[in-house]
C-alpha cells in the first residue's frame, strides 16, 4: 500500500484515463498534462520521475515532498525548551512579524505587506535583541536564536544546511498557530511532530530526542520517496520525450517549506547544467502566497495554458501572470478570471530571478513589475 501511494496508484490512474479516453472519442488524446499541489505537487513530480511516457507536461504546486515534515517538526522543536514551553509570546511573534516586514517590505519598490523575495531580505533578528526586560517590545537572545534556526531550517552536526532554507522571512504571524496555538486549539505542528518522534525513534520519546543529525530530514516514506538517480539524471528520459516541468510555491507556504520546490530545482540544475535545466524546468515563487492558495500577495495563474504553449509551441514560459482574487481560496481557480474579482497582480519570473514594480502606472497591473 505504501508503494501505491507513493507513486503507482497515479499512474495507474493516469492509464485507465487514457483507456477511458480512447474508448469514449475513438482516438487517444493529443496531449497529456498533470496539474496538482500539495500532495498533487508530489505526484505530478514522481509521475516525471517514474513513469516519464505518461504526461507531456506536469504542473506541480508545493510539493509535500523529502523534509516538509521533519522541516515543520524542527522549526517546531527551535520554538520549545526542552522542557516543552514556549520560547516565544504572541506578542514577540508579532514584534518581529514587523520588524521584517517595515525592513523588506520596500525591497521590491512597493509597499504591500508583501515581501517580494524572502531569501532577498536582509533583516537581522538581532536587531531586535535586548536583555529581556521589556517583554514584547524586543525579543530576548533566547528568541533570536530560535528564530534564526527556524528561517535556517536543519543542519548538520557541522552546521552546513541539509536543505536550501526552513521558513521564509514574512511567515512570522503563521508561527503563532503553528508553535503557539490559538483559540484554545493546539498548535498546527503538534499532529506532526508526534507522527515523526514516534516513527522515527519509538512512542515513548519526546520532541526533545529528536537530533536531526542522527535522524536525518527524509520526510516519510511517501514523501521521502523521490529518487533522482545515481547521477541524479533520472528525469532524462522524461526530458528526452519532451517532458516539461512548470514548478510553483508560495514564498510564505508554512505548511510546505518552500525547500521542497528549490531543492528539487536545484538537484536538476546541477545534474543537468543550468542551461540545459531550463530548457525543460521553470520555477516561478509567489510572493505572499500561503500553501497553494491564500495570503497577502498573487496566488492563482493560468498555468495550463502557459504549459500548452510550451509543450504544443515551444513557447517556454518567461513570466507568468499572477494575480490575487476575491474568489474561494481553492488550490484550482478557473481562468480566465472574472475582472471583477481582481484586486492584485504581479509579473513573475523564472527562478532565481526576481521581479520588481516598475514605479509607474497601476501597481495591480502585472505589466507594470519588470524583472530583477
Amino acid at each position: 500500500l505504501v508503494e501505491e501511494w507513493q507513486h503507482r496508484a497515479t499512474h495507474i490512474a493516469t492509464l485507465l484515463t487514457k483507456a477511458i479516453i480512447a474508448t469514449a472519442y475513438g482516438q487517444p488524446q493529443d496531449y497529456a498534462y498533470f496539474r496538482g499541489c500539495s500532495t498533487g505537487g508530489r505526484q505530478g513530480l514522481t509521475e516525471a520521475l517514474f513513469y516519464p511516457d505518461d504526461y507531456d507536461g506536469v504542473i506541480a504546486g508545493a510539493p509535500a515532498a523529502q523534509m516538509v515534515t521533519p522541516h515543520n517538526v524542527f522549526a517546531f522543536a527551535s520554538s520549545k525548551r526542552p522542557d516543552g514551553s514556549n520560547i516565544f509570546s504572541v506578542g514577540a511573534l508579532n514584534l518581529l512579524a514587523d520588524g521584517v516586514m517595515d525592513a523588506c517590505d520596500l525591497d521590491d519598490g512597493l509597499r504591500d505587506n508583501v515581501i517580494g523575495n524572502p531569501r532577498g531580505c536582509e533583516f537581522e533578528v538581532a536587531s531586535l535583541q535586548c536583555d529581556g526586560s521589556a517583554p514584547n517590545r524586543c525579543l530576548t537572545p533566547e528568541q533570536v536564536d530560535a528564530a534564526q534556526n527556524v528561517y535556517q531550517g536543519a543542519r548538520r552536526h557541522d552546521g552546513s544546511a541539509f536543505y536550501p532554507m526552513g521558513y521564509a522571512k514574512g511567515t512570522e504571524r503563521d508561527w503563532i498557530a503553528g508553535f503557539l496555538g490559538v483559540d484554545g486549539r493546539p498548535p498546527r505542528r503538534t499532529g506532526s511532530a508526534q507522527f515523526t518522534v514516534e516513527r522515527k525513534i519509538g512512542p515513548d520519546a519526546t520532541l526533545a530526542d529528536f537530533d536531526y543529525a542522527k535522524h536525518g530530514v527524509s520526510g516519510g516514506p511517501v514523501g521521502g520517496v523521490f529518487d533522482f538517480g545515481e547521477d541524479g539524471k533520472r528525469l532524462a528520459d522524461y526530458v528526452e520525450g519532451g517532458g516539461k516541468i512548470l514548478l510553483y510555491h508560495g514564498w510564505s507556504d508554512s505548511d510546505a517549506t518552500p525547500a521542497s520546490s528549490l531543492y528539487f530545482f536545484q538537484a536538476q540544475t546541477k545534474a543537468f547544467g543550468e542551461r540545459p535545466a531550463h530548457e525543460f524546468l521553470r520555477l516561478f515563487m509567489f510572493p505572499g502566497m500561503k500553501h497553494c492558495r491564500g495570503g497577502n500577495g498573487v496566488n492563482t495563474a493560468d498555468y495550463l495554458s502557459a504549459m500548452e504553449r510550451w509543450v504544443e509551441r515551444g513557447e517556454a514560459p518567461e513570466h507568468l501572470d499572477a494575480y490575487g482574487t476575491t474568489q474561494p481560496a481553492f488550490n484550482y481557480i478557473a481562468h480566465p478570471l472574472d475582472a471583477d474579482t481582481v484586486v492584485t497582480g504581479r509579473r513573475l519570473f523564472p527562478y532565481p530571478s526576481t521581479s520588481i514594480y516598475d514605479g509607474s502606472g497601476d501597481p495591480n497591473s502585472p505589466e507594470n513589475w519588470v524583472e530583477e
